[in-house]
């Protein structure tokens, strides 16, 4: 499914703790979202990827009032770290996201998003060995904020030059 790369600036917090705050790399697709730190080159680090995530969800009543959506379920994306150690070994500490919330507020600057998760116990993979642990690693609280400035919301929400026009004449008149 093809998607689209932003640089955007933001924060994750992983169990109230502060594991980035800066540029943020979000990928969006009409299905998904992925975030994580942002590097130039080979990237080793934290990711979190939640589906459903479709940017639409911020058109109609959420330019007024905010959006928020919570879901829950055995699958609703994952939280991954690595890979560890030396890359090509494929070693990962994995985990499932059970529960999201997905909010988004706009104000004069832009849309600010908000991604809460909880995930489930963590396993360590080795996919080179074809090694997997018991689930092991304690569960997570996942949180991300980040900010779509003014400049980038036709883009990201995926408004063509008529419906963007119109969309940023009432963006416009309340932020």
């Amino acid at each position: 499914m093809l998607g689209t790369n932003y640089v955007l600036v933001g924060e994750m917090t992983e169990n109230g703790t502060v594991i980035v705050q800066g540029a943020l790399t979000v990928y969006v697709t009409e299905y998904e979202i992925s975030l994580r730190k942002h590097v130039d080159g080979m990237y080793c680090g934290k990711t979190l990827l939640v589906q459903p995530f479709n940017p639409k969800m911020f058109w109609g009543a959420a330019d007024e009032h905010g959006y928020q959506i919570n879901m829950q379920g055995n699958r609703l994306g994952s939280y991954t770290n690595g890979p560890l150690g030396h890359p090509g070994d494929g070693e990962y500490e994995n985990y499932d996201v059970l529960k999201g919330s997905i909010s988004g507020k706009y104000r004069k600057e832009g849309l600010d998003i908000e991604i809460a998760v909880n995930t489930s116990r963590g396993r360590e993979v080795c996919y080179i060995a074809k090694e997997e642990s018991d689930d092991k690693l304690q569960p997570l609280t996942v949180t991300v904020k980040f900010l779509v400035p003014k400049k980038k919301l036709k883009e990201f929400l995926g408004f063509n030059d008529n419906n963007g026009k119109y969309f940023m004449d009432q963006f416009d008149a309340i932020a």
